[in-house]
């Protein structure tokens, strides 16, 4: 990756891919800070801090659990209104998915691909 000042305070991010015709500019992203007083190394530095993923939460793992659990709240609602039972098979997926998420909550970091099926199969 490559950086360039095209501004007074705008830097211009990018990539240089081979093209038909030579070497093509592909732009990642403009940002305006203050080209004056930083480098290009500085540029892609902060540029590269700014852009990196948030390490995984216990509120992440939260989620994807709740997005899973999701699929069978319906069940559960349906049995909360005394029309049927919750099949077991989906009873025990259900208490699966929670013993999973407590497990990832509790790891340090939590992995970063938590969301990943072979974490909750």
């Amino acid at each position: 990756m490559r950086a360039q000042i095209i501004a007074a305070n705008e830097w211009l991010f990018f990539k240089e891919v081979e093209g038909a015709d030579g070497p093509e500019r592909r732009e990642i992203e403009r940002i305006i800070m203050p080209a004056s007083v930083l480098t290009e190394e500085q540029a892609l530095d902060v540029f590269q801090q700014a852009t990196e993923p948030l390490p995984a939460s216990m509120a992440d793992v939260k989620a994807e659990a709740a997005r899973r659990l999701a699929e069978t709240d319906w069940m559960v609602l349906r049995a909360a209104e005394g029309e049927r039972s919750v099949p077991l098979e989906v009873a025990d997926r259900r208490r699966a998915i929670r013993d999973v998420s407590g497990r990832l909550e509790r790891m340090s970091p939590v992995p970063s691909d938590y969301m990943n099926d072979k974490w909750w199969f």
